[in-house]
């Protein structure tokens, strides 16, 4: 059974819409949406989708608008023939541009850290930008690497029917390591990251996605804006190598700050800990 806070959470009201980037829709939700001045845009990783922030966005949403975003190929947004970082950088400007006022800042999670930082470096009006157990310093090693693209040209399997596309869902740490996610955050992601396609159901991120991988490491910089280095407490995608290249080079200016209890799914691991995070990162910057 699900607590209180949870299904609370969910039934918060939440509006939808969809806003054009080179050509196709990208959809995104709001709470808050009645708050005007600087928000909050919340970008998902590899693999997931808005509903990821489904019971974080409401907490943030009490004195301001908070925006969660599916970049094409990734939820309910439009798929793309090709992908790219750019690409992606270019959705989230989009949906700030739309949906979010001048000063805004950015959470980003694992993969979607690096359109996030790209954006940043061609969008001044933002408010800061936080890096949420992501490594954009870094391309993956090469296994990975041949793993990830080789799910690109793969066929997605076709389940016959919703319940079992929900039950086969899992969740994956880069790192192989056990998932200790709650179960009613589990199936809540599960329901909502599948799709109806013919034959059947399947999931409803885009393999072609994967490619994107093949794209070098952000030359990193310092912004104009403040950065904030989030690391997972245990099973962290940043390394400390990567952790060493993220500090130095994005500036002397960068908080570093790390959740002890979470893994690199951070918002599923440790909900009340990125909850308290960002509230304070946002209440510092904007």
């Amino acid at each position: 059974m699900s607590p209180e806070w949870f299904t609370d959470a969910l039934a918060a009201p939440v509006e939808s819409r969809f806003v054009e980037s080179a050509g196709v829709s990208v959809h995104h939700r709001i709470w808050g949406a009645q708050h005007t001045g600087p928000g909050i845009l919340l970008v998902h990783g590899n693999t997931a989708n808005t509903h990821w922030w489904d019971h974080i966005a409401p907490a943030l949403a009490a004195d301001r608008r908070v925006v969660a975003m599916d970049m094409t190929g990734f939820g309910d947004s439009d798929r793309r023939d090709t992908y790219s970082f750019d690409l992606w950088a270019n959705d989230i400007r989009a949906v700030l541009d739309e949906s979010l006022a001048s000063g805004s800042v950015i959470v980003a999670h694992s993969m979607g850290g690096k359109p996030a930082y790209l954006a940043a470096t061609k969008y001044p009006k933002l408010g800061g930008l936080a890096l949420l157990d992501s490594n954009i310093a870094i391309k993956p090693d090469p296994d990975r690497l041949a793993m990830l693209v080789s799910h690109a040209d793969s066929t997605p399997r076709i389940y016959p029917e919703r319940e079992d596309a929900v039950r086969a869902y899992r969740l994956f740490r880069p790192d192989d390591s056990p998932i200790d996610v709650a179960d009613f955050i589990t199936e809540h992601i599960a329901r909502n990251s599948v799709r109806p396609v013919p034959g059947g159901w399947s999931w409803k991120f885009d393999y072609g996605v994967y490619k994107a991988v093949l794209d070098p490491p952000a030359p990193l910089r310092p912004l104009d804006v403040p950065v904030s280095v989030i690391r997972a407490g245990h099973h962290s995608v940043i390394d400390d190598v990567c952790h060493e290249i993220l500090l130095r080079d994005l500036g002397p200016g960068v908080i570093d700050t790390t959740l002890p209890n979470a893994g690199h799914h951070a918002m599923l691991d440790d909900p009340h800990g990125v909850i308290e995070l960002v509230r304070q990162l946002v209440s510092d910057w904007i």
